[in-house]
């Protein structure tokens, strides 16, 4: 032991000698700020740009859960944190433009219907997907319920350089869960009249999408 002592302390004394310092560094806890972790928790369910995809009901479907996405859209909201990370900041307003908008059922085997719509001013395209065979809904019009039911509806978002060229082909198994929402949806009439707020990794979106008079 006394030797492990003298070999350290002659090494400490030659460090010294030569001009050199002891440091000490001092690493914060692991973990993320509360801006970033909190916008991970709610977009967990997010594809491109954002979060990885968790499986909305693959297993019914038989399909995997590719997600939707956003892309690379630069906006001043997004604030870099001190520690290097980005806190989503205030929201990224996307109006849908009612003529845009598009209402489809999906095409595979459970039952779910889509409202698509593109927003010009910012390039931004948004698919809101309700899934009503699995929360075993007949096809009716549905008002401010949507948190109801596991997983009724689910968001998908691109932004530019991804293309919203083919709104009717824009949906997925699942998607972005919303932090909130309000309004009504009525596939059968074939209308929206919704407003939600979402999150993706470091974004931060509100939604209005209406083609109701």
């Amino acid at each position: 032991m006394r030797g492990r002592v003298l070999h350290l302390g002659w090494g400490l004394g030659v460090l010294l000698a030569c001009g050199g310092d002891a440091r000490t560094t001092l690493l914060p806890p692991p973990g993320v700020s509360a801006g970033a972790a909190g916008a991970a928790g709610v977009a967990g369910r997010s594809g491109a740009g954002g979060a990885a995809p968790a499986p909305t009901d693959a297993g019914v479907d038989g399909a995997p859960a590719s997600g939707g996405g956003a892309g690379g859209l630069t906006d001043a909201s997004r604030v870099d944190e001190p520690d290097g990370s980005t806190d989503p900041g205030g929201p990224i307003l996307v109006s849908i433009d009612p003529e845009s908008i598009v209402i489809f059922d999906l095409p595979i085997t459970s039952t779910r219907f889509a409202a698509a719509g593109f927003d010009a001013a910012t390039g931004i395209c948004a698919s809101i997907i309700w899934d009503y065979s699995n929360n075993d809904l007949e096809i009716a019009r549905h008002c401010d319920d949507f948190g109801t039911y596991p997983d009724f509806h689910y968001v998908l978002v691109r932004e530019p350089p991804e293309s919203c060229d083919n709104l009717q082909g824009f949906w997925d198994y699942s998607g972005l869960e919303p932090a909130s929402v309000s309004g009504c949806f009525d596939p059968a009439a074939g209308s929206v009249n919704v407003q939600l707020e979402v999150f993706t990794v470091p974004t931060f979106y509100r939604i209005i999408m209406n083609n109701e008079p």
